[in-house]
């Protein structure tokens, strides 16, 4: 039965995989489009290319192939194995169709597993599984936020102020159930002043150059989800641990220049996710 449950969210998370790499193309066909309205710098190629989703609603609109604007049939959308059949090309115009769109059905399949499997919390009412059904929305749209960053190294606005207030809601719920005790408190503040602060004082002091004020902002949410300064702390290591680990092969390998920019998001959100899965244990470990 376990196996049964494994394979069932497994196939749930990659079907929603498939909507969430759907939606990140939209949002930016949408951000195009407010940007050219405002006056605004924008790709014009880009936008040529996105600007047909955008006239579609949202009880109407279709999957499309982005090269060809193809409407694309039930069989062309199956996650992973649509993609592995048709070799990661459209199968009406042949042109790739680009890893992005697998890698994020994966990754949320994997999601969604991982988080049954390590579900730190009982299932068995029905409040624990509307909790966890909270959970798998919220980190629906963190993946969101990081596919986003990871493309275009900017974090949509209107998505990170749905992502805080469900945080808040989020760590509302910790805290009554700690019954709002003061070193609870106190550990939330001190996780949003190292997740959340720590960076505002580097966007500060380098006028903006150095981080973006988005993931000041995906801090907050982060540190509100997690609602422990230990647990931050560890957020914040994994990130930096991650991003050299990432960097630094490149630099020596000059893949990688140093003026290039890297967008945080994605390992800010990938650090949060070790932390709150396996933050404890990690602590544990270090401490002994």
């Amino acid at each position: 039965m376990e196996h049964f449950q494994y394979l069932t969210i497994s196939l749930i998370g990659a079907s929603i995989g498939s909507f969430l790499g759907a939606t990140v193309w939209r949002i930016r066909a949408r951000d195009l489009k407010l940007q050219k309205k405002q006056n605004q710098k924008f790709d014009k190629i880009e936008y040529s290319k996105l600007n047909f989703l955008t006239k579609f609603k949202i009880k109407t609109d279709r999957s499309h192939c982005l090269n060809c604007k193809h409407v694309l049939s039930p069989l062309d959308l199956i996650p992973i194995v649509s993609w592995v059949y048709l070799g990661g090309k459209c199968r009406y115009c042949k042109k790739p169709i680009g890893k992005f769109e697998i890698i994020i059905e994966i990754i949320t399949a994997l999601y969604f597993l991982i988080s049954l499997v390590f579900w730190p919390f009982d299932l068995s009412s029905n409040f624990e599984i509307l909790r966890f059904i909270g959970w798998l929305f919220i980190g629906s749209l963190l993946i969101i936020i990081a596919g986003y960053d990871s493309k275009w190294s900017e974090i949509p606005t209107f998505l990170m102020y749905v992502t805080i207030g469900l945080s808040v809601f989020w760590s509302l719920i910790i805290l009554a159930e700690n019954n709002f005790q003061f070193d609870k408190i106190i550990s939330l503040i001190l996780g949003i002043l190292i997740l959340s602060g720590f960076y505002l004082f580097i966007y500060f002091v380098s006028k903006g150059k150095w981080i973006g004020f988005g993931d000041i902002e995906l801090g907050l949410a982060l540190a509100l989800l997690l609602c422990d300064w230990r647990l931050s702390f560890v957020t914040l290591f994994m990130a930096n641990f991650l991003g050299t680990a990432i960097v630094l092969p490149g630099l020596l390998t000059k893949k990688i220049n140093k003026s290039q920019s890297m967008p945080f998001g994605p390992l800010y959100i990938a650090g949060f996710f070790i932390a709150f899965f396996w933050g404890n244990d990690l602590i544990n470990s270090f401490m002994l």
